[in-house]
């Protein structure tokens, strides 16, 4: 029988692997927990028109292994981190499991009880290759937040040492914290 990659197709197969190829652009919306995630931005209309692309092949190796190989790319919106303005993450994750094989194995696949669709393990690779903290890649693209922290930041708001042009964010915060202690010793 030919294997047909589907976001819906569970694996293992329940007639065995046969080799097969994808590529393919499918609805974001095929992946609930990606969907999902994508609407907890804010951005749900943007949402509804993101997409998965899968570049997959499974294959037999020369071992008698079963193998998935490819690629996967998704854009997902989030929000930023740094300035809590929508982002937009371009997620990509390459692919090289063994699909059968010995238990244990490092590069072999453990298949949990039941299984799981094909949507929910590149869901788990998109997920693990995605940024701890989401965020624009430079502070400098972010949005009115940063540029409003930035401002405040300035000058003597901000205790600068003159002599090596640092900053030193908390200065503001030692002075209340040294007027604090003179009203307590005038108390």
């Amino acid at each position: 029988p030919i294997m047909r990659l589907t976001p819906e197709l569970r694996l293992p197969p329940a007639d065995g692997w046969s080799a097969a190829e994808v590529r393919e652009r499918w609805k974001l919306a095929r992946f609930p927990r990606l969907f999902g995630f994508c609407r907890e931005s804010g951005q749900k209309a943007a949402c509804e028109n993101r997409t998965v692309d899968a570049d997959l092949a499974v294959t037999l190796g020369s071992d008698g292994q079963w193998r998935l190989e490819g690629r996967v790319r998704a854009m997902l919106d989030a929000q930023c981190q740094r300035c809590l303005e929508p982002l937009v993450l371009e997620v990509e994750s390459d692919l090289g499991v063994g699909l059968t094989g010995l238990a244990g194995d490092e590069e072999t696949m453990e298949w949990p009880a039941g299984g799981m669709t094909l949507a929910e393990f590149l869901e788990d690779e998109i997920f693990l290759a995605m940024p701890r903290v989401s965020a624009h890649g430079d502070a400098s693209d972010c949005g009115e937040l940063i540029r409003t922290l930035a401002i405040m930041d300035e000058g003597e708001s901000a205790g600068t040492d003159d002599e090596a042009g640092d900053t030193r964010p908390f200065a503001g915060l030692r002075e209340l914290m040294s007027e604090a202690d003179e009203r307590e010793s005038n108390d």
